[in-house]
């Protein structure tokens, strides 16, 4: 069935502004923010004959290899790795694109923050992998609300088999199982854990069995300067606390004598997230809507928690922030958009534009940081407030 003419014009507008901001990001902010140094040592290496996670440990699970790896098919010798990578980031953003104005007809609020929000982070969106896990959990997103319930846990597991961080929302889709009985739930955590066995078995079938290495990794990191831990320690140093700050484990760290306590105090509150939010999944009545508004919350939550908070993390909040279904009451709706745009306005500010003040612990980098985190803080909330309301209006998810 075509679109009314109205929403036609709508997203072909949109659709020429996504093209030319893409245009723009390719032509003035590519390059600017890049990581690729580290995929192409990573396989450079592999060229040589090295084998990961025996002769060297990335800080990525395996599957992200198969997503860097695609250069090297067409260029062996790396000279063109940047930008074939950053072609196959475009063809994901563009793919994204297409999913989200087909789901957001009539809703061009939801398709022009991702314009904007991308734009923002253009410093990011195409030098890093995080668009590619932003993809993944927009397709989850779609296939929960759309009622397809084979891609939902198998692109959750997925992403989780591409970086850890949607690992907080496996409470909530083995509850989300679960409640359909014993036979779906089965289904469910095949289906959530084959991406992951199939990526590490094998890597282990070939010799490279030092996955601890990695967790460790990611264990040993310190607080990163832009984290919400980070801002509480500005604001001691502020106070009067001795702070110093170093660059390890690929970023930026601000160091405090209460650097542990806080990291303690913050993994203690994401569990203490995780466990009430899968309580609240099981006991309340949720449908599918309230559920992805539970799900972008505890995603929201587990970011402002996290000890590490790199800008690009936001590439892969903003998919599911565009494709949750719009909340019951207007004001949580128009707190929810108002919130984004201000996180993504200040996020897009902060790398790499006042990078170098926030290192040096001037005013204005703190500031804008401090800010960005609290309107983090105030989105998860609002989201939180939004599923509790929704759930409210149902008995049971519906099949």
């Amino acid at each position: 069935m075509s679109l009314p003419r109205p929403l036609r014009s709508s997203a072909v507008c949109l659709s020429i502004l996504f093209v030319v901001t893409r245009v723009g990001i390719f032509l003035f902010l590519a390059g600017r923010g890049t990581d690729l140094g580290v995929h192409s040592e990573y396989w450079a290496r592999i060229i040589g004959g090295e084998l990961p996670f025996r002769d060297f440990v990335p800080e990525y699970p395996p599957l992200v290899l198969a997503f860097t790896g695609v250069p090297v098919l067409l260029d062996r010798s790396l000279h063109w790795y940047f930008p074939i990578f950053r072609g196959l980031c475009c063809a994901v953003d563009c793919g994204m694109w297409l999913l989200i104005v087909r789901l957001n007809r009539g809703r061009a609020a939801q398709s022009l923050l991702y314009i904007l929000g991308t734009t923002a982070l253009g410093p990011l969106i195409y030098d890093r992998v995080d668009i590619v896990l932003g993809g993944l959990l927009l397709v989850a997103i779609v296939s929960l609300v759309r009622g397809r319930d084979r891609g939902f846990p198998l692109a959750v597991g997925t992403g989780i088999a591409f970086k850890l961080i949607p690992i907080v929302w496996i409470p909530i889709v083995l509850v989300f199982e679960a409640r359909r009985g014993p036979w779906r739930l089965g289904r469910g955590l095949l289906l959530l854990a084959l991406p992951t066995m199939v990526s590490f078995d094998l890597m282990a079938s070939l010799g490279g069995l030092r996955f601890g290495e990695m967790f460790a990794y990611h264990a040993d990191r310190g607080i990163q300067i832009e984290s919400a831990a980070a801002s509480v320690e500005m604001v001691l140093i502020r106070l009067g606390t001795e702070g110093e700050v170093s660059y390890d484990h690929g970023s930026v760290n601000l160091h405090t004598r209460y650097e542990d306590v806080l990291v303690h105090a913050a993994t203690a509150l994401l569990g203490a997230v995780i466990l009430i939010s899968g309580l609240v999944a099981l006991r309340r009545g949720m449908d599918r809507e309230s559920m992805a508004l539970l799900l972008a919350a505890v995603l929201s939550a587990a970011l402002l928690l996290s000890k590490v908070l790199s800008p690009q993390y936001f590439l892969f909040l903003l998919p599911v922030l565009v494709a949750l279904p719009p909340p019951r009451h207007r004001a949580a709706a128009v707190s929810n958009w108002l919130l984004a745009a201000a996180l993504f306005g200040l996020t897009g500010a902060i790398y790499p534009w006042i990078y170098d003040s926030l290192m040096e612990l001037k005013p204005l980098g703190e500031s804008i940081v401090i800010a960005r985190n609290a309107c983090l803080a105030a989105l998860s909330i609002c989201l939180f407030y939004s599923a509790w309301v929704h759930s409210t209006r149902y008995a049971v998810i519906t099949t």
